[in-house]
C-alpha cells in the first residue's frame, strides 16, 4: 500500500501523525511525506522529525504535486493522510482490505468514520449517521456532510487503479485543491467502508493553508515548531484519551506538550 502524507509547516503535528502511525499496526512499504515550509525554522522542524521517523520517505516539494504523485503511486492501494491527522485506535485492516479488493462495488475504506460520528464540524451541526451493515457497508450517496464525502484526503484508502485516473484528468496545485477537484469527480462506485469506531481523527487546532477558509483552533503553527525545536511534543496519550469525547471527523482537542 502507498501512504502518502501531505505536510506544510506543521513539523510538531507531523510528529504527533507519525508517532501514532507507529501504534496503529498498519502496514505500508512505501510511507512517504511530502512536505514544503516557509522558513528556516519551519525547515529545522523538518529535519528533526525526519531523523526520528526513519522508516519515511520524506520529499521536499520541488516538483508539481500532480507530477510527484504520478511518479510515486504504484500499484495495489493508497491512502492519503495530512499533518494533523492523528491514529486513535489501533485496527486490523486485514478484513476491510479484503472486502476493498473482492468488492468492485466499493469506492474506499474511511479510517475517519464509525458510528458516533454524528456532528459536522466544519458547519457545526449535527449530521445524521446512515444504516452501516455488520461488515462496515454504507451506501454514501446522498448521506449527510462527511458521510457522503468519499474522496476525502483524511485516511480514505482506495485502490490506486481507480485514482490514478482521476489524478491525471483534474488539474490542482495543492493538497486542498485535489481533494475538491475529487470531491467534483469522485469514483463512480456506491459503497464506503468504515469501522465501527473512527481510526483516526483531525486535529483541527490550526490552519495553514490558504485556498479556503475552514473552521479551525487557534493553537498557532508557529508557536508548535518553536515548543518542537526545544524538545517538546504533543502528547499523543492525552489525545488519545479524549477520544470517548469525539464525535466529528475534525476536532479542537485539548493538547498537552511534554
Amino acid at each position: 500500500m502507498n501512504i502518502i502524507v501531505f505536510s506544510k509547516n506543521r513539523a510538531c503535528q507531523l510528529d504527533l501523525l507519525l508517532e501514532s502511525f507507529r501504534g496503529s499496526k498498519i502496514e505500508a512499504p512505501n510511507k512517504r511525506v511530502f512536505y514544503t515550509f516557509t522558513s528556516d525554522d519551519f525547515k529545522k522542524g523538518y529535519l528533526k522529525v525526519k531523523a526520528k521517523y526513519p522508516e519515511w520517505q520524506f520529499d521536499f516539494q520541488e516538483k508539481e504535486i500532480k507530477d510527484y504523485l504520478l511518479g510515486v503511486l504504484t500499484s495495489g492501494l493508497t491512502m492519503f493522510l495530512v499533518d494533523d491527522n492523528v491514529f486513535v485506535e489501533n485496527c486490523r485492516l486485514e478484513y476491510k482490505l479484503e472486502m476493498l479488493k473482492r468488492e468492485e462495488k466499493v469506492l474506499c475504506i474511511s479510517l475517519r468514520l464509525g458510528k458516533n460520528i454524528s456532528h459536522d464540524y466544519m458547519a457545526d451541526k449535527p449530521m445524521v449517521v446512515p444504516e452501516i451493515s455488520s461488515d462496515g457497508l454504507l451506501k454514501w450517496k446522498g448521506c449527510d456532510a462527511c458521510w457522503g464525502y468519499p474522496m476525502s484526503l483524511d485516511g480514505h484508502i482506495f485502490r490506486t487503479e481507480d485514482i490514478i485516473p482521476l489524478i491525471k484528468k483534474i488539474d490542482f496545485n495543492s493538497p486542498n485543491e485535489l481533494e475538491w477537484q475529487l470531491s467534483l469527480n469522485p469514483i463512480n462506485k456506491e459503497y464506503m467502508i468504515c469501522f465501527e469506531s473512527p481510526v483516526l481523527t483531525n486535529l483541527a487546532i490550526n490552519k495553514v493553508q490558504t485556498w479556503n477558509d475552514n473552521r479551525h483552533g487557534s493553537v498557532p503553527a508557529e508557536f508548535l515548531n518553536a515548543q518542537y525545536l526545544v524538545g517538546k511534543k504533543i502528547d499523543l496519550k492525552d489525545i488519545i484519551g479524549q477520544k470517548e469525547r469525539f464525535n466529528s471527523t475534525h476536532v479542537e482537542a485539548n493538547i498537552k506538550l511534554i
